[in-house]
């Protein structure tokens, strides 16, 4: 009767989303999808598009069995799931939650859970850290491998209000000396804290807060966390261009890549990279500045995510994602002859000066073509469905792969040895979870903003790890129906050259590639509680998502010229 009742839920929203008019006009953007990964022994291939998970096979639970290619499950924490970010240090995972306060037993499983992978084949929860910013970290939960510190703004944003909403809340935790049991060092307010994303920088004494905030407001905090019990807000610099999003910082500290995220990229709005220089931070100069260097902009998608500064062949790239399509509905981008779904771009930075694209990776989920089978599978709020949001390099200083988690594609790994023509190599798209009684750290919220149980949702950045008691290479990501998992690559699809070890595991010669073995995978058993707790406010909701646009943050005015609708470089005003 529950199972029944889910499924129908998920048929209604879905059919309300497809009854929305979808025409399609010639498409003003274009160019080849990238090839798809050929599977060999072992894999449940996709039975739709590349990155679909097709609405026959939502509708006949063939999603719960998930779909993979060459890439199978090795462990997995599942707990209740997981909701947006994960973070790791030496053996250990953080999964970030995202509860709402609703939930009869939200005190009990608000937080971040500490996962220990000692034994990748048993994770395990070792703590939960319930500190004011932990309640709900969002996008903003790191940690820095040089100096053992996990941190996070209070990063909870739209829809949830009261605990867990986006805030001035900071904590740090000690995980160097024991990660399976961080040491709260501390919890404190920030003058402009508003934490939705952020990083380290690598040296591990500076915290980038990002808070998707323009001028006037604060875009980029810098925190000073080189005395761990004693954070401290060392500047404010508000965006011009428009709210930023995630940002990296540089291995010498001087230089950030900070993403723009246009919510309606097609119609405008800025959506790119921007450069910065962050020296007078890094060198802890007298009230300092962070000034802009360059930046490029793009409008076949929005909402510009992350920025990952890599070398591939000794050269220096940015890789970027977006988490939108060109406009603020998938829908609406179709009708415009424009991409649903958001995607990579690939950005060349040798000339920080003048950056500029030089390739995409798209998937056919992500073409205008494909418009009426995806739209029409469309059973979220917002358009976070078929869309890039984090990807990984295997190495920063000599990269070969990227490993990108792609929402409802689960995740996908290319090999970008040649950046102008990347390939896929590998996928792996967790099950879909129909059973009523399981309730996900991401829920009820979460559900809206990705879909319902039909498909799970992979949005985490994604750990690369040698395993070297196995000579496997794994990788480490969460889920909002699957929590924590890792999975391995099979069939020779990847090698690692320079493996890096997970401490604690005893090394073995290398091997070419890891034998491929039969995967475990399957449904969760059933966890938490019942549907009707999983839906509660749903309705309410849906209609606080609809002032998004409008109370979120502050814009510029729309960019009106031609040229501010092409990907192209532009200098700053320093």
């Amino acid at each position: 009767m529950k199972s029944a009742l889910v499924r129908s839920l998920a048929v209604l929203v879905v059919a309300c989303f497809a009854a929305l008019s979808v025409s399609v006009v010639a498409p003003a953007w274009a160019g080849p999808t990238v090839p798809k990964a050929p599977c060999g022994a072992g894999s449940l291939p996709e039975t739709g598009l590349q990155g679909e998970v097709p609405i026959a096979d939502q509708f006949s639970t063939r999603s719960m069995q998930g779909y993979r290619c060459n890439l199978e499950l090795v462990g997995r924490y599942a707990g209740n799931g997981g909701a947006i970010m994960m973070a790791w240090h030496d053996r250990c995972a953080y999964m970030a939650t995202g509860y709402a306060p609703t939930d009869p037993d939200y005190e009990q499983k608000k937080g971040v859970v500490v996962i220990d992978a000692g034994d990748p084949r048993h994770p395990k929860e070792t703590a939960r850290l319930q500190t004011a910013a932990m309640i709900n970290p969002w996008e903003a939960l790191k940690a820095n491998s040089r100096t053992g510190l996990l941190a996070t703004g209070e990063g909870g944003s739209f829809p949830l209000t009261g605990p867990g909403a986006s805030g001035p809340m900071f904590d740090v935790y000690d995980v160097k000396s024991d990660c399976a049991h961080p040491r709260l060092q501390a919890s404190v307010s920030l003058p402009d804290g508003k934490g939705h994303e952020g990083d380290f920088a690598p040296d591990g004494r500076t915290y980038y807060q990002s808070t998707l905030q323009a001028a006037p407001s604060a875009s980029v905090i810098p925190v000073d966390v080189s005395d761990p019990k004693k954070p401290r807000q060392l500047a404010a610099w508000a965006s011009p261009l428009g709210p930023v999003h995630a940002l990296q910082i540089s291995e010498d500290g001087n230089r950030g890549y900070f993403m723009i995220a246009g919510l309606n990229a097609g119609s405008g709005d800025a959506n790119g990279l921007v450069i910065a220089d962050t020296s007078e931070i890094q060198q802890r100069k007298p009230n300092p500045q962070i000034r802009e260097i360059s930046h490029v902009l793009w409008q076949d998608a929005g909402e510009a995510q992350i920025g990952r500064f890599v070398k591939i062949g000794g050269h220096p790239y940015v890789i970027t994602t977006d988490e939108f399509g060109a406009a603020v509905t998938p829908a609406l981008a179709c009708q415009q002859g424009q991409p649903p779904y958001g995607f990579v771009h690939i950005v060349d930075v040798a000339d920080e000066r003048h950056p500029k694209v030089v390739s995409t990776i798209r998937m056919e989920v992500n073409e205008t073509a494909n418009c009426p089978t995806t739209v029409s599978e469309q059973n979220a709020a917002f358009a976070l469905m078929y869309s890039a949001h984090y990807c990984t390099p295997d190495d920063p200083e000599n990269t070969t792969a990227i490993a990108c988690a792609w929402i409802s594609s689960g995740v996908r790994v290319f090999d970008v040895r040649d950046p102008l023509h990347p390939r896929e190599i590998a996928y792996y798209n967790p099950p879909a979870n129909l059973d009523p009684e399981s309730i996900r750290g991401g829920a009820p919220y979460y559900d809206a903003l990705v879909g319902l149980r039909t498909k799970d949702s992979v949005s985490t950045q994604i750990r690369w790890v040698h395993d070297a008691a196995t000579n496997e290479q794994h990788l480490w990501f969460i889920s909002g129906e699957n929590g924590f998992q890792i999975v391995k690559f099979t069939n020779g699809a990847y090698t690692r050259a320079a493996p890096a070890v997970v401490p604690g595991r005893p090394a073995v010669a290398p091997s070419t590639a890891p034998s491929p073995r039969g995967s475990a995978n399957g449904p969760l058993p059933a966890t938490g509680d019942s549907l009707p707790r999983s839906v509660m406010g749903l309705a309410a909701l849906l209609v606080a998502m609809g002032a998004v646009v409008v109370s979120r943050r502050a814009r510029p005015p729309a960019l009106g010229s031609s040229d501010a609708r092409a990907a192209r470089p532009s200098s700053s005003r320093r």
